[in-house]
């Protein structure tokens, strides 16, 4: 994998694991 990709799961994966703490 690319390592601009990635980079740009890992950022949507912080996202997520953010959105869920929010809760």
């Amino acid at each position: 994998m690319p390592q601009k990709e990635k980079n740009k799961t890992e950022n949507q994966i912080s996202n997520s694991n953010t959105r869920f703490k929010d809760l």
